[in-house]
């Protein structure tokens, strides 16, 4: 039980971070995108 507590805890930081980078990247092309027009 415990187990299953601390995997979902590094899957959710894992999932936490993944979003974290994919709103980077998205800012990032959003703002590409502004720029080239």
């Amino acid at each position: 039980f415990i187990a299953m507590i601390e995997f979902n805890k590094y899957s959710y930081l894992y999932f936490e971070s993944t979003m974290k980078s994919f709103g980077a990247y998205v800012l990032l092309h959003s703002n590409n995108v502004i720029f080239k027009v």
